[in-house]
C-alpha cells in the first residue's frame, strides 16, 4: 500500500506543477506494478498452503483493487501530453515508456478484450503515417502518434496473440468436457473468439496500407 500511496503523492504534485514529470510517474508506477505482482505470488501461495482466516480474505480483496489502480493509473499517463517532457536528460526511450505503459494498461484493465477492439479497429487507424498537427487530438491519446504507433501496434498484436491462445486451449478443454458445459459458456468464448479475430483482421489490413508498419 506504501508503493499505491507513493504513486498518487507523486501524480497529484506533478499536476499541479507545470513541468509534470511523465518519467518519475511511469517509474513509481513500474514500482506500484511489481508491488500487485508480490500479492499475487502471495495469494497463490496461501491458496495453495490452504491458507485461511483473514489473510487469504484481505489479499483476495486487495489484489483487484490494485489491479484497477494499475490500470486507471496507466490510462492516465497515456492521455497526459508529455511533448515537453525532456527524456533525453533521463536517458530514458519515450517507444520504450510507452510500451511498458501500455501493456500495464492493458493487462489491468477490467475490459482487456474491449480495449483491444476498441485500439486496433477504432482508435489506430487515425493516426496518419507522417505527424500532423492535430493528430494528438484526434483520439484522446497524445501518446499514441505517428512516432509511437509501430510500439503500440506491437503491443496490441502481443497482448492479443496472447489472449487468442487461452482462448484456444479454453476450447480445448471445453471440448474434453462435452456433457459439463453449458451453453451460456459456450457462447461468451464464441463472443471472446470474435472480438480476438476482428482484432488479428484490423491489425492485418494496417500491416498492409500503413506507411509505419510496411516500412
Amino acid at each position: 500500500m506504501a508503493a499505491l500511496s507513493l504513486f498518487f503523492l507523486v501524480v497529484g504534485e506533478n499536476e499541479r506543477r507545470e513541468n509534470f514529470s511523465f518519467t518519475l510517474a511511469s517509474e513509481v508506477l513500474l514500482t506500484l506494478e511489481s508491488v500487485v505482482t508480490s500479492v499475487r505470488k502471495l495469494l497463490d501461495k496461501l491458496v495453495e498452503g490452504n491458507g485461511k482466516g483473514i489473510h487469504i480474505g484481505f489479499v483476495r480483496e486487495l489484489l483487484p483493487t490494485l489491479h484497477s489502480r494499475v490500470g486507471t493509473s496507466a490510462q492516465k499517463l497515456l492521455r497526459h501530453n508529455w511533448d515537453n517532457d525532456n527524456l533525453e536528460k533521463s536517458g530514458k526511450n519515450k517507444g520504450e515508456i510507452v510500451q511498458k505503459i501500455l501493456h500495464m494498461y492493458l493487462r489491468n484493465s477490467g475490459s482487456t478484450f474491449d480495449l483491444l477492439d476498441e485500439f486496433a479497429c477504432s482508435i489506430l487507424p487515425q493516426v496518419p503515417s507522417r505527424k500532423s498537427i492535430a493528430e494528438d487530438d484526434c483520439h484522446g491519446f497524445p501518446t499514441l502518434s505517428s512516432a509511437t504507433f509501430v510500439v503500440w501496434y506491437r503491443v496490441l498484436h502481443e497482448e492479443n496473440l496472447a489472449i487468442l491462445n487461452k482462448l484456444v486451449k479454453e476450447v480445448v478443454l471445453l471440448e474434453k468436457s462435452r456433457a459439463e458445459f453449458q451453453l451460456e459458456t459456450v457462447e461468451k468464448l464464441l463472443n471472446k473468439l470474435k472480438q480476438s479475430v476482428n482484432v488479428v483482421v484490423s491489425l492485418v489490413i494496417m500491416c498492409r496500407t500503413h506507411d509505419k508498419v510496411v516500412n
